[in-house]
């Protein structure tokens, strides 16, 4: 009967064998999708188990989101990022707006702007996040106004309730809730 499962030996050859070993852990790390405590107690446990080089770090993880936190501000009861450029030389090569579109979502408990990439293949940056604005045209406007919209120009999209708040039309259950729809069918 053939496992799945790699021994100990053979994690062991895989971590000595790699010319960077931070990378591999950086993968596995990625890969299970561990928080920053996840991320430091699983190096220490591998580095308890001698499955580690010498040289191999794990620790960084504390600080991993120093070179994004230049980038965030917060005022008031916002948090957002005002240089999109900056923030996306991190992740892509490249940044050309007309590819990203805006999607603005909100709950009962925050409010949050996020880019999506047209093709779903680039994580998700947040753009602003709020848990103490609420669904109306002045939050709105003002998360639009921290992250440079007019500047960006990002194609909008989210739900009906949003995109009908940023077009200023009536709120909640009305009869005709848009201009087109006058009269009955």
């Amino acid at each position: 009967m053939e496992t799945h499962y790699l021994t100990t030996t053979i994690l062991a050859q895989i971590f000595l064998l790699m010319r960077d070993p931070n990378h591999f852990l950086n993968d596995l790390v990625r890969y299970l999708g561990l928080s920053k405590d996840g991320a430091e107690f699983l190096g220490s446990r591998l580095k308890n188990k001698n499955l580690l080089t010498p040289i191999t770090s794990f620790s960084w993880y504390r600080q991993r989101e120093k070179e994004f936190t230049q980038f965030f501000y917060k005022e008031g009861n916002i948090v957002f990022c005002n240089h999109v450029q900056g923030l996306m030389k991190c992740f892509v090569t490249e940044y050309d707006p007309s590819e990203w579109r805006l999607f603005i979502d909100s709950s009962k408990a925050n409010l949050k702007a996020v880019l999506l990439y047209n093709g779903n293949s680039f994580a998700l940056p947040l753009l602003g996040h709020s848990v103490h604005l609420e669904e109306n045209y002045n939050d709105l406007f003002l998360i639009l106004e921290k992250i440079n919209y007019q500047e960006q120009c990002w194609m909008v999209c989210g739900n009906f309730k949003m995109l009908t708040i940023l077009l200023g039309k009536q709120t909640g259950y009305t009869k005709f809730s848009c201009f087109l729809c006058l009269w009955y069918s």
